[in-house]
């Protein structure tokens, strides 16, 4: 069983988000894996001041610098009851790639193995 986490960019309504990962899960190959061992969720990166806050985020995390870890957080929260399985795929879009490193970095630090 594989969890499949979409996390999305600045400036993106939660519908839109919803409609991304939807059109991910549309295109997924799935003869790489039985369709019904997936699970596909969203961690919703909320906008931040109709997204300056976001840019001056990324910004920081282009410096590999983040200001804080509250997106970060707040995804994984969102996410927490919906992971259910050991094997992870992390898929983000454009700030989301952002969110998705921290995660991975958050995971290991916190006892989970790269496999």
């Amino acid at each position: 069983m594989y969890t499949f986490v979409f996390i999305n960019g600045i400036i993106t309504s939660e519908d839109q988000d919803k409609t991304d990962k939807n059109a991910l899960v549309r295109e997924f190959p799935h003869n790489l894996v039985a369709a019904e061992n997936i699970k596909f969720i969203n961690g919703y990166n909320a906008s931040h001041l109709a997204g300056l806050g976001d840019l001056v985020e990324t910004a920081s995390q282009i410096l590999d610098n983040p200001i804080n870890n509250y997106d970060r957080d707040t995804i994984l929260l969102q996410i927490h009851t919906e992971v259910t399985t050991r094997k992870i795929l992390l898929v983000g879009h454009s700030q989301g790639t952002f969110y998705t490193n921290e995660i991975y970095d958050y995971l290991l630090k916190h006892g989970e193995s790269k496999d």
